[in-house]
């Protein structure tokens, strides 16, 4: 089945995927501020499919690293059933294979999704979101418009993804994890509510 689409905010011609990873290897989550800051709205393209209502609830991102001790995916487990016991919304990319686990058990214990991709938007459902998705739990966001997922893709979709969210939750992570840039980077802002999970 075709997903249709809306066309949310429109592309930023001024700063391309790459120009935003650019300014946020630099200067952090300041540089993701001020890429925003020169384009309009949120500054960058973004697609939506599913339900649009679900950015209007309190949204929590999850990140968890390929690169992760072994207890992370237990206790990212258990944080999974404790958030679907609430009414917040769960953003995230969804990829690595944490966040895969993760996904499976918010949506099995009735969580409301958002997943946002680093590539434009499925042209089909996915067979494990269609029941989601049709039961209006489920909304899809990409923030570029290229067929394929790629590093500065992913970077992009990750600090874009935080940006959303009224709260950021990581998964533990090793010291060489790329995610360790995002965290300590938002850690130090004043908006956003930042949690490492831990025993």
């Amino acid at each position: 089945m075709y997903i249709p689409t809306t066309d949310w905010l429109g592309m930023c011609d001024i700063f391309p995927a790459w120009a935003f990873v650019l300014l946020i290897r630099v200067m952090g989550s300041q540089g993701l501020e001020f890429g925003i800051s020169k384009c309009s709205a949120c500054a960058f393209f973004m697609n939506l499919s599913g339900n649009k209502d679900l950015l209007d609830r309190r949204l929590v991102a999850f990140f968890a690293s390929r690169n992760s001790p072994p207890e992370a995916l237990a206790l990212s487990e258990q944080w999974a059933h404790e958030i679907a016991q609430t009414d917040k919304v769960v953003i995230s990319g969804f990829h690595s294979p944490i966040e895969r686990a993760v996904l499976d058990i918010l949506l099995a214990d009735g969580c409301s999704v958002v997943v946002a991709l680093g590539r434009s938007l499925y042209r089909k459902i996915p067979a494990h979101l269609q029941a989601a998705y049709y039961e209006n739990r489920l909304l899809f966001v990409s923030f570029r418009n290229y067929p394929r997922h790629s590093y500065s893709n992913s970077q992009l979709r990750n600090w874009l993804t935080a940006d959303l969210a009224d709260e950021v939750v990581f998964a533990p992570f090793d010291d060489v994890s790329q995610l360790s840039t995002l965290y300590f980077s938002i850690s130090n802002g004043e908006n956003t509510h930042v949690v490492l999970i831990k025993k």
